[in-house]
């Protein structure tokens, strides 16, 4: 036998080593691995890690480290420590694959720790990588989608670290939630299925592919006691529609199938949602078993989002340490130039300041938006290497390496960290407020802004992060879009952000407030970029200002109190209503709308009460009689609180056979958030009274162009009053039509340079547009009343004209006028006290002024049908 034969594979002889270390931190300090750059912890990583000991046995932690502090390593470590020592399986969640990776490469390539990353198809998975976690050899680092979805791999695990836990609410409640888009297959169907429930205009929305932005901001629920005996209809439609090739719907469907009734529905152009208020994480096995779930995050908030996000209660909060509430990572330096320089400035300044740059990172909300910033830069920027979100997937390396490139990330305003000079210039391009329809609802039709404005907060706040990662680090920060610049520059608002973010959020204010060209704005990028004498006395200016601020408003802070202290009881409103325990869940109900006495939640409050009425009905049908007049009572108090929630009375008559003595529908549920949606576009009173003065002198021109200046004021004028506005230029279309519910206003606008009368010709044009708008206009039904006006200064109709006008009535111009420079003066006065878009205390404000100084859709409907076309013939 030949030596090569004779050769075979040695015994593997691993001994026990004994683990003597006492905590994470002499655990670190006494790592010899040759990977590990990071030599020791800093005073504030030390202190966290000593914090946590003193907690070790909890089951549920809460850490809360400013982006960019460190935070990934002393998660690391805490797993490091518990994997060694009690040979506890270990997994670290993180929200997106790029940070799974970026985590695996510090813990390899920095910390000297050992982690694999776990990401794509469990099939993929390499065997001896699954095995080492198994065995409790390395922490397993996966995303939170892979370990929440039913049959994970990670099925038995001891210690989950939750990161960016404050962006994961998306990644973990999806497990649990139907999405039905356009492109599926049973959309079409589940529309029409809804249609009844929703009525036929909001159907119409629903379906609509129109580009039209003013229903972009459409959406709705669809109650659940109007679904009542259908459900079963639902599941069949559903259920037969879904197969193993329809994606994540498939399993998720399988999963919630049991508790649909117990889900919200969810409706907006082009998009059906099906979810349960939070995510019932403990119903998932594999995380309600582990031995203890750490929850890190650079802000974990006052006002129980880390409940509502993860589905815990009784989560215990570790100290933040080191005056990191008070303290930012890094310096930026904001510019938005929209404040002085306007909307037409924003193009040049992001292709200039890339230009200084070299590398830029460009976050923007949708796919639309992203498609539009790489058509400039790629137009005015030569040479330039564009990337996404997908290229920089696995590592970001060729991005780094390009002298002239810039990432365009959709829909991801956290996750992908650039520290130092990957890149100095963010640009947050129309940042979202809101991000899912749940957040949409709750803050466009119930008016619950409150509930959000913490997480709103955190997510500008982790946003303009992206660039600054270290305490050295420094970065631009511009601003486009007029999604958050009432969060920026509001004064109570801008209170709330931490001291050093506040003073340098405020510090770019007053600067872009002053600019009148784009080279000034170039001119303070490069002396901050440069780090110049200039920069310095700024510097000194930012760090004094932070030194001033404290984190202020006690009203907001009593808010946040009421909003901490129901948290744990609308997880356990959860659990309750996905075991069907309906009067477990009444009881918990009740106890929330008891709690939220502040006016300033009465929006959420309505919320609430629609829920405890609903749940009420449920009950009533399991012949508990005694819940009827509690549940109508509590659906009274929605229709007493809550302008926004038209279905409200239906669902009364409907479920309680309650015949509510309601004034006559004032349609001011629809105009008051399309009004917040107009205001938000201007950043201050002196520009609203700008556009105001605008479209006045369009309304009053004299010129030669009076009939089409007129036209366009008036088109103008009922975008600013909150109405779907619209002027077809093709033949035969009308003037200007306004849309609201189930009323539309069309008008022929007619301006004569001369005291003449209304010629027959203008009589017969105007004739024709109810025919036009029932063809051609898409939101009118059968149900719409359609109001056709002439608006004209000419006082008398042609005789000959009266046979063809008999459903047409007339409104002076001047009337016309009078009526709109009252309206648009309530606009301005609204302007003065609005904040944000869905506070309730406001709309209720704002709907008895209108109503006071008669400039409702009731009003304005008055005013069209006092005269008519024909009665002014002679």
């Amino acid at each position: 036998m030949s030596k090569e034969e004779n050769r075979y594979m040695p015994f593997i002889n691993k001994r026990k080593i004994e683990f003597t270390y006492q905590s994470p931190v002499e655990m670190y300090k006494d790592n010899k691995s040759g990977n590990k750059k990071i030599m020791g912890l800093l005073d504030y990583q030390r202190d966290m890690l000593e914090g946590y000991m003193t907690r070790i046995n909890r089951g549920n932690i809460a850490i809360e480290m400013p982006t960019g502090s460190g935070k990934t390593l002393v998660g690391l470590l805490i797993g490091e420590f518990r994997r060694r020592k009690e040979h506890e399986k270990v997994v670290y969640l993180c929200p997106t694959k790029q940070l799974v990776h970026q985590v695996v490469e510090q813990a390899n390539n920095n910390y000297g720790l050992k982690a694999i990353a776990f990401c794509g198809k469990q099939a993929d998975y390499n065997e001896k990588d699954k095995n080492d976690f198994l065995r409790a050899e390395v922490i397993a680092v996966t995303t939170y989608s892979a370990f929440f979805v039913q049959n994970t791999f990670f099925s038995d695990v001891d210690i989950i670290i939750m990161d960016d836990v404050h962006s994961s609410e998306s990644y973990i409640v999806d497990n649990w939630t139907l999405n039905f888009g356009r492109e599926d297959e049973v959309f079409p169907k589940l529309a029409l299925f809804f249609k009844k429930f929703i009525g036929e205009i909001e159907y119409k929305k629903l379906v609509g592919n129109d580009e039209e932005e003013q229903t972009d901001s459409w959406c709705n629920t669809v109650p659940n006691g109007l679904i009542k005996d259908d459900y079963d209809l639902l599941d069949d439609l559903i259920d037969k529609e879904l197969s193993y090739e329809s994606g994540s719907n498939f399993f998720v469907w399988n999963r919630i199938r049991e508790n649909l009734k117990e889900c919200n529905i969810y409706v907006e152009k082009g998009r059906i949602q099906i979810r349960p208020w939070i995510a019932p994480t403990m119903t998932h096995v594999p995380f309600k078993k582990a031995k203890q779930r750490i929850l890190m995050s650079a802000t974990l908030g006052k006002g129980g989002e880390l409940e509502r996000v993860t589905g815990l209660s009784k989560i215990e909060k570790l100290p933040i340490v080191n005056e990191w509430d008070k303290k930012g990572v890094g310096r930026k330096f904001f510019i938005i130039p929209r404040l002085s320089l306007g909307q037409d400035s924003e193009a040049k300044v992001l292709v200039e300041l890339h230009k200084i740059a070299k590398r830029s990172v460009v976050l923007t909300p949708s796919k639309r938006k992203s498609e539009i910033i790489e058509e400039i830069a790629k137009n005015s920027i030569p040479k330039i290497k564009i990337y996404t979100v997908n290229d920089l997937e696995e590592n970001k390396k060729e991005f780094i390496q390009q002298e002239n490139a810039m990432v365009i990330m959709a829909n991801r305003f956290d996750g992908v960290d650039f520290p130092d000079d990957e890149s100095r210039l963010l640009v947050i391009s129309a940042l979202p407020r809101v991000t899912n329809i749940q957040e949409k609802f709750l803050v466009s039709r119930m008016g619950a802004t409150k509930l959000y404005a913490e997480r709103i907060r955190t997510r500008i706040i982790q946003a303009v992060g992206r660039c600054t990662r270290n305490t050295r680090d420094y970065s631009i920060v511009c601003i486009l879009g007029n999604t958050i610049i009432n969060d920026l520059i509001e004064p109570k608002k801008l209170q709330q952000f931490p001291p050093e973010l506040r003073a340098e959020i405020e510090f770019g204010i007053e600067n872009s407030l002053e600019y009148k060209n784009i080279q000034e704005i170039i001119d303070n990028a490069h002396s901050f970029l440069k780090n110049d004498d200039e920069w310095q006395e700024a510097q000194e200016t930012i760090v004094a200002k932070r030194d001033d601020f404290s984190i202020e408003d006690a009203a907001d802070e009593h808010i946040l109190s009421i909003l901490q202290e129901i948290a744990d009881v609308e997880v356990d409103f959860q659990y309750a209503m996905w075991k069907k325990s309906y009067k477990e869940a009444f009881v918990h109900v009740k106890n929330i709308i008891e709690k939220l006495k502040a006016q300033k939640l009465n929006g959420y409050k309505s919320y609430w009460n629609y829920v405890g009425g609903t749940l009420a009905h449920y009950l009533v049908q399991m012949d508990l009689l005694e819940y009827k007049k509690i549940g109508e009572k509590m659906f009274q108090e929605v229709l007493k609180d809550n302008i926004s929630v038209k279905w409200m009375v239906r669902l009364q008559e409907e479920l309680f056979s309650s015949n509510s003595q309601l004034e006559e529908y004032d349609y001011m549920d629809e105009i008051i958030p399309q009004i917040e949606v107009g205001l938000m576009e201007y950043t201050n009173e002196t520009k609203i009274r700008k556009k105001i003065i605008e479209i006045e002198s369009y309304l009053n021109d004299q010129t030669e162009k009076s009939g089409q200046r007129f036209e366009h004021g008036h088109y103008e004028l009922g975008k600013m009053l909150g109405y779907i506005s619209k002027n077809n230029n093709t033949s035969g279309a009308p003037d200007p039509y306004w849309l609201v519910g189930d009323l539309c206003f069309v008008s022929e606008d007619k301006v004569y340079k001369s005291d003449k009368k209304i010629p027959i010709s203008d009589a017969r044009e105007v004739s024709s547009h109810r025919k036009w708008i029932i063809e051609n206009e898409p939101l009118v039904t059968s149900k719409t009343n359609i109001i056709v006006n002439m608006i004209s200064n000419a006082t008398k109709l042609d005789i000959d004209g009266k046979h063809i006008v008999d459903d047409i009535y007339y409104l002076n111009k001047e009337e016309f006028t009078k009526w709109a420079a009252k309206a648009l003066e309530v606009i301005a006065k609204l302007k003065m006290t609005f904040i944000e878009a869905g506070d309730a205390e406001w709309r209720t404000a704002a709907c008895k002024m209108m109503k006071a100084e008669k400039v409702t859709p009731l009003d304005f409907k008055k005013l069209c049908t006092k005269t008519w076309l024909k009665d002014i013939a002679e």
